[in-house]
């Protein structure tokens, strides 16, 4: 576990930029530290291997100890000296998965006919042999990385010393008679023979492809081959069938070495190391290769001077090859008996050393975890773990050095001081070679100093890229170099933008006279034609960068805007009023376009300007001038709109634009939408409205009249105005709003000089008010009897009108009429009357009666009685009744005073309760007394407690609990109201 100082190290690292400055170097925490383990073997140490956190170690003694590193306090021990009698351990075999062990023995006597391999799964205590091989010295091994299990090895290769290699799986299954092998067959065999020292097979990702790497002192085999059956056994016989191919260093060594790094678990190699005798050859896994899988090889070259530092008994070796290697991705450490040695992949640069301590004995291996990358190393009486830090730190350099920049950027962590060093080196790399485009790209990518870099290209008379290098146009992907300037700089983003526009402009004017001059020059000729247009061209393509830039660099606009006039004025300068307007457009300044387009009278064009971009202050300012040249369409945007524009501020500007009656129509419209789509209740749109429907369609006047309702407090328009719009020309709209201001007489009587039957009407619609309804039919009634003097007629009226009778229109008649018209209406009104006494001559009888009933049935219960037993019981509680004060109700239930009122109280009104908890507490404060006491005058003066107690019967006695509505008012009410929730 990692202490805390190095977890802080590490975030440190990974938490923000680093710098990289050279007088840093010496504090920086080395790539490569060796770590000894706290493990003191009982035997010297022969062999180590380490997969997936399991690290198994050989002793001398023929003991194997199988440490879980993630509990090393419980090491597993297995005795191998009854397997291996006579035979000496030659090497280890460790899955990546950690679950299984191979373990290959020779014979000491150098006879490999008693040579065998031995095979414990997991936490065998056992080891078992793998009878198949006995007789072949197992030299190399290679595992499958994705079909193995705790149970079983899945198919995996076993390369001997003749250069023979088999493919087999092994079972964990340690049950009797079980069988050891699943199956066993031979798929290659080497030509010419040779001990295999390096033996690995990956299947591709996602394909039926797979590879297979096999290794012997002197050649690297390659195979790739398609399997189409994944489950067939076994596995790889279609592998090994293609032709082989393979790369040769001559080697004296009668070993090699080789060794892979996995980008992650599962995943094939994605770079190997072969250790040969002049050197380790370095290279990447090309899994999609057609011509072979290594790709991108280079040798590193052994160091055969020495460390300079070793003991003396350390020296003679460190002239022989190394022993062993391990590979992390970008460094290979190599192994010798004396010292330990990591070198840069990319740059063959030593960027570790550690000599070997004489007193733990020479170096004998070094291995990586496949899994976890952890680097282990072992002497013959020691354990070391090698920690890697920040692998990475220093390989973007390397990547710079050799012009690769792309890769440089992948490999420094993100860390943005780094990631502008290497775009500052790439840009001067371009603009030594002259690529000054790409060089102006990157330079404006970076931190260098503007000045520098615009004196460079103006150096070089290269004012293009100076201004591509000014504006940052790198296909719209980077920042803007004026963005990194501060924001009190304003003055000096000014002048750059100043000094960019230029730049654009002169280029423009310039492509512009060189057209001209072809024009004059080389009008007659077709070719000349075509270079006036391809002239013509670029003026437009130079047009269109400019424009692109400004319209995808927000920034730069932004000091543009600061500038606005300074840029109108040097556009105007040059004439290229186009330019104007469009960068107007740019900027967002519409109302500039949009004057621009009214002053030339390109009305349409303004109005699509300020459809695209709304603007409803500007669209309010400019209504008049564009309904009176385009109504409709005006009309149309100002819609669109919707509530953007608050009618109240637009009424008066489209008073002022209504001048004809095509103009006034789409208002009308746009007030329609106000009021039906809207719902605007603004008085001023409402008082508008009318007056155009009066004007322009009275058709509609009455429909929206109705629409807002007959109560005066409701309508959103003014009556007054419209009685003075409406009085003359439309006298039906004027008496609706004489009837919403309730004033109904002068409703009649406008109604009546134009159609008594809109009077009627009028007359019929107070309807709680008989009065006022009669003052207005006899209203309608004196004007029909003095216009037409028809007594028929008249009487048909007084049958319309219930209040009206004929004696409240005779005064209506002239003098002399002849009264034999009017005798059955006459008649009828007598009738009427004399039935109206007779009803209520009934009326009067009927209440005498009830009342003699009344007082008889008051006598009769003064004078009633209830007996009450001694045996008597409370209805209630079932206790003796005469024992407390009590209640006694005429149906004959019997209650004590406190229990009727603990039962009643729950079923009073809450003001009721109250009250009765307040006559209560007097009864207890007031004074036990008479029921009265004589005052002066021999008058009899009833006592507080009396009048308390009558009030209190009052409300708990009124009526009997089981007779009366209180059960009746509570069949409602659920049982358990109080009933607790769970």
């Amino acid at each position: 576990m990692a202490s805390l100082l190095e977890q802080y190290a590490q975030s440190s690292q990974a938490a923000g930029p680093r710098s990289v400055p050279a007088r840093a170097a010496s504090v920086v925490q080395p790539i490569f530290t060796k770590q000894k383990v706290n493990f003191q073997p009982t035997s010297p140490i022969t062999h180590l291997v380490v997969a997936n956190h399991q690290l198994v170690v050989a002793l001398a003694n023929k003991t194997l100890l199988r440490i879980d590193l993630m509990q090393p306090d419980q090491p597993h021990e297995v005795d191998l000296s009854k397997e291996t009698a006579g035979c000496r351990v030659q090497q280890l075999y460790l899955d990546p998965s950690g679950h299984h062990l191979l373990v290959a023995a020779a014979p000491r006597d150098g006879d490999l006919t008693g040579a065998q391999l031995l095979y414990l799964p997991g936490r065998a205590v056992r080891a078992r042999q793998v009878g198949q091989l006995r007789g072949q010295l197992i030299t190399a091994v290679g595992w499958s990385h994705t079909l193995a299990t705790a149970a079983t090895t899945g198919p995996l290769l076993a390369g001997n010393s003749q250069g023979v290699v088999t493919e087999l799986e092994l079972t964990a299954d340690e049950r009797r008679f079980s069988r050891l092998e699943v199956y066993n067959k031979q798929v290659l065999e080497l030509t010419p023979p040779a001990s295999v020292t390096g033996l690995e097979y990956h299947r591709v990702p996602d394909s039926d492809r797979y590879l297979a790497m096999v290794a012997t002192a002197g050649r690297l085999y390659q195979y790739t081959g398609t399997v189409p059956a994944h489950d067939a056994r076994p596995l790889l016989t279609p592998l090994f069938a293609v032709q082989e191919r393979f790369l040769e260093i001559p080697s004296s060594l009668s070993f090699s070495r080789l060794a892979f790094f996995y980008p992650r678990t599962g995943a094939p190699p994605e770079r190997f190391a072969w250790l040969t005798e002049p050197g380790v050859l370095v290279g990447r896994v090309d899994t999609d290769g057609t011509d072979g899988l290594v790709t991108d090889t280079h040798l590193l070259a052994h160091d055969t001077n020495g460390a300079g530092a070793a003991g003396a008994g350390a020296g003679g070796q460190q002239r022989h090859a190394p022993r062993a290697l391990a590979l992390t991705e970008f460094h290979v450490l190599l192994l010798q008996p004396a010292r330990v040695r990591a070198t840069c992949v990319l740059d063959q640069r030593h960027v570790f050393e550690d000599l070997a301590s004489e007193a733990h004995g020479p170096l004998l291996t070094i291995c990586r975890d496949p899994i976890h990358g952890t680097l282990w190393s072992a002497a013959e009486r020691a354990v070391y773990k090698y920690k890697v830090v920040d692998e990475t730190r220093d390989v973007w350099q390397v990547f710079v050095s050799k012009g690769q920049y792309d890769l440089a950027r992948q490999h420094c962590q993100s860390n943005p001081a780094v990631v502008d060093r290497i775009t500052a080196h790439q840009a001067e790399d371009c603009f030594d070679k002259g690529e000054f485009a790409r060089s102006a790209e990157l330079f404006a990518n970076t931190q260098c100093r503007l000045e520098e870099v615009a004196l460079k290209f103006m150096g070089k008379e290269e004012y293009g890229p100076l201004r591509q290098f000014l504006m940052m146009a790198s296909r719209g992907q980077a920042e803007l170099r004026l963005s990194s300037l501060p924001a009190s700089d304003g003055v000096r983003a000014a002048l750059l933008v100043i000094w960019c526009l230029e730049l654009f402009l002169t280029q423009l004017d310039r492509l512009e006279e060189e057209e001209e001059q072809s024009r004059r020059k080389l009008r007659k000729e077709m070719m000349q034609f075509l270079t006036s247009q391809r002239a013509l061209d670029h003026v437009r393509q130079a047009r269109s960068t400019m424009y692109d830039l400004m319209s995808r660099h927000g920034d730069w606009a932004d000091h543009v805007r600061q500038a606005r006039s300074t840029m109108y004025d040097l556009m105007s300068r040059h004439g290229d009023w186009a330019a104007v307007t469009e960068l107007a457009e740019l900027l967002g300044d519409w109302e500039t376009v949009v004057r621009h387009h009214l002053k030339n009278g390109h009305v349409t064009k303004a109005l699509e300007t300020l459809r695209r971009h709304p603007d409803p202050q500007l669209l309010c300012e400019l209504v008049p001038q564009l309904v009176r040249a385009e109504p409709t369409l005006t009309i149309d945007l100002v819609v669109a709109q919707g509530r953007k524009l608050k009618p109240a501020l637009l009424m008066p500007r489209l008073i002022l634009a209504d001048t004809s009656e095509e103009q006034g129509q789409q208002i009308l419209r746009y007030l329609e939408f106000c009021v039906n789509t809207l719902e605007s209740t603004d008085n001023v749109a409402h008082n508008y409205l009318v007056t155009l429907y009066t004007r322009y369609r009275p058709d509609k006047l009455m429909a929206y009249l109705h629409g807002q309702g007959s109560d005066r407090h409701c309508v959103h328009y003014t009556p007054g105005h419209v009685l003075r719009q409406c009085f003359v020309r439309q006298p039906r709209a004027a008496v609706h709003v004489l009837t919403v201001v309730g004033r109904y007489q002068e409703a009649v009587e406008l109604a009546l000089r134009h159609d008594v039957a809109l009077a009627k009407q009028v007359a019929n619609l107070p309807e709680d008010d008989d009065t006022l309804k009669k003052r207005l039919w006899l209203l309608i009634a004196k004007h029909t009897i003095q216009c037409d003097q028809d007594v028929q007629r008249t009487m048909q009226f007084l049958a319309e009108c219930r209040l009206l009778r004929i004696e409240d229109v005779l005064p209506f008649f002239p003098d002399f009429v002849t009264i034999d018209d009017f005798k059955e209406a006459i008649c009828d009104s007598l009738q009427s009357y004399n039935e109206h006494i007779g009803e209520l001559r009934t009326d009067m009888e009927e209440a005498a009666r009830a009342t003699e009933l009344l007082r008889t049935e008051i006598e009769h219960f003064r004078e009633g009685y209830v007996t009450v037993q001694a045996s008597d019981t409370c209805q209630i509680c079932r206790h003796q009744l005469l024992t407390r004060p009590l209640y006694v109700f005429p149906c004959g239930h019997k209650f004590h005073q406190d229990c009727l009122a603990d039962e009643v109280t729950p079923l009073l009104s809450q003001e009721q309760r109250d009250r009765v908890a307040e006559l209560e507490h007097k009864l207890t404060t007031l004074p036990e007394d008479d029921l009265g006491s004589a005052a002066a005058g021999g008058v009899t003066q009833v006592s507080p407690r009396v009048t308390v107690r009558e009030e209190l019967d009052e409300l708990v006695a009124a009526e009997c609990l089981y007779c009366g509505d209180y059960l009746i008012r509570v069949l409602d009410e659920p049982l358990l109201n109080d009933f607790p929730e769970r």
